[in-house]
């Protein structure tokens, strides 16, 4: 029997395989590169191409791959605060793509310091050809992620404070949530460590006291393999022991951070900042980072600190085992 439902014609951007929509469908998956993907997004890609292709750019295949890629550069480097870095690279994504509602949006968080610089007007450019080139779905994602920000900038400095003063609340009540789930795990890590430091040197002793006799005693060589493998526990007990210590004492010091900034009465402004900060230091932990990975926004924090200008907590960082050795000596002076 002859198919007479209407189809529309569609395009997929992965690949470039034309494709064929029946009406009402929402979502369709590509025969070819196998990719499932909304039915608006595979049209108006088609649309495009076909209406005006010579005025317009639209990642697709590698082009598109590469274009997801550089956006989550972008991300990256906005959660570091590199916006100069982050604005090069939205250039090279605008040469893949001038269609993408998400590399214009990528722009309107660079320009607005990812939403706190309220008196931003740049950024307006871009929102509207964000907004110009998303369908529907795109649209209430937008909405999504620019309508707090909107929201402020309506608002008066009372307003504005009240605001900030209740997401403050909620971003301490997610931090003191996060560090309190983590404590029993630390404490637990704590008594483990004091196992393996009373452990390794024995290992490592007893091994090298097996190694060395064997070497010189013909008979007993077969026992400077055994010696070898007890030195190698020994070492990796020594390993864990060292990894453990350095996460247990950063932990310790983010703990006595939160409870520092929490006697204080630092205005909104600061308290929210910080919050953020340590927010970011807790996410590591959450994610069993190592702490190398916590030395950038540990040092943004030091940089934030420094702008405060607060003698109480010049005192307090200095003091500290783990933030301390950010701070070098002219800093210090200061």
């Amino acid at each position: 029997m002859e198919n007479n439902l209407e189809q529309i014609k569609a395009r997929c951007p992965y690949c470039g395989t034309d494709l064929g929509v029946e009406k009402g469908e929402t979502k369709i998956t590509c025969p070819t590169c196998n990719k499932e993907m909304p039915v608006s997004m595979a049209t108006k890609y088609y649309e495009s191409l076909t209406s005006n292709p010579a005025e317009t750019k639209e990642a697709h295949g590698e082009n598109y791959r590469k274009l997801e890629y550089i956006l989550d550069e972008i991300k990256g480097l906005i959660d570091i605060e590199e916006w100069e870095k982050a604005e090069d690279k939205f250039f090279e994504a605008l040469d893949l793509s001038d269609t993408d509602y998400k590399v214009f949006m990528a722009m309107v968080a660079i320009k607005t310091k990812n939403y706190t610089d309220l008196e931003d007007e740049e950024h307006k450019e871009y929102i509207n050809k964000a907004i110009a080139c998303a369908d529907e779905e795109a649209k209430k994602e937008i909405v999504r992620e620019y309508k707090a920000y909107y929201y402020k900038r309506g608002l008066s400095e009372e307003e504005l404070q009240n605001y900030t003063e209740e997401e403050n609340l909620v971003k301490k009540a997610k931090l003191e949530k996060n560090l309190k789930s983590m404590i029993p795990n630390y404490m637990a890590k704590e008594k483990h460590n004091k196992i393996l430091l009373a452990l390794f040197p024995i290992l490592i002793i007893l091994g090298i006291g097996i190694v060395i006799p064997a070497i010189f005693i013909e008979d007993l060589s077969w026992l400077s393999i055994i010696g070898a493998i007890i030195t190698l526990v020994g070492y990796l007990l020594f390993r864990a022991w060292f990894t453990n210590r350095d996460k247990i004492k950063v932990f310790n010091c983010l703990l006595d951070l939160y409870d520092f900034v929490d006697v204080k009465d630092y205005n909104v402004q600061t308290k929210g900042v910080l919050y953020a900060y340590m927010q970011k230091l807790a996410n590591k932990f959450l994610d069993n980072s190592p702490v190398v990975s916590m030395l950038d926004d540990t040092g943004r924090l030091i940089d934030y600190v420094i702008t405060m200008q607060d003698s109480e907590m010049n005192q307090f960082m200095l003091s500290s085992k783990y933030f301390s050795q950010f701070v070098d000596a002219d800093e210090e002076d200061k």
